[in-house]
């Protein structure tokens, strides 16, 4: 790996040195240790933490000083995206409807199978029994295109009452099994 200025990195890195500091003016750098093979991640240019303290630190000030990703963000120094990706997967901060049992509807329509109620979602009974039939056959291997080619032989029309593409089918499947909290 190689640094801004041209040199490589590991040649100013003590091999077994845990307490380095490294500061690489482009900004985004991801090191392992090599004794324990832990990922290291960079924040605050010269301070580098490991995964499980990064989260630690992003789960206490979204969940106990309830922050915003975008104040997390500029407290730490880093980009959004490992901030939003930890709190989806823990559903903490933005994402904690999802744990008390709601979905955020964060676009202008709602997907297939779900209606709109306040501002989270709710199910749609006649569409849902596709999303479901969708949902087996995409279990059992089946491929987005026949998928498609299915709902679009049995009449099936989207909330657009247009007919079925692959790429749509794989967005509500997506939505779905994202949120599979319902089934």
């Amino acid at each position: 790996m190689w640094g801004a200025s041209g040199v490589p990195v590991w040649s100013i890195i003590e091999p077994f040195t845990l307490g380095f500091s490294l500061e690489i003016p482009t900004g985004a750098c991801r090191i392992r240790d090599p004794k324990t093979k832990r990922k290291l991640l960079e924040i605050q240019g010269k301070q580098l933490l490991t995964q499980a303290e990064f989260e630690r630190e992003v789960h206490r000030l979204t969940v106990f000083e309830n922050k915003s990703i975008r104040e997390v963000c500029h407290l730490l120094k880093c980009t959004q995206t490992p901030i939003r990706l930890y709190c989806r997967t823990h559903r903490i901060g933005p994402y904690q409807p999802l744990k008390e049992g709601q979905i955020p509807c964060r676009s202008s329509q709602e997907p297939y199978g779900w209606r709109r109620e306040g501002s989270g979602l709710s199910r749609k009974p006649s569409e849902m029994v596709w999303v479901k039939e969708m949902l087996e056959m995409r279990v059992d291997g089946i491929s987005y295109k026949k998928i498609s080619a299915f709902l679009n032989e049995q009449g099936v029309l989207t909330k657009q009452d247009k007919e079925w593409d692959p790429r749509t089918g794989r967005r509500i499947i997506e939505f779905n099994r994202n949120n599979s909290l319902y089934f």
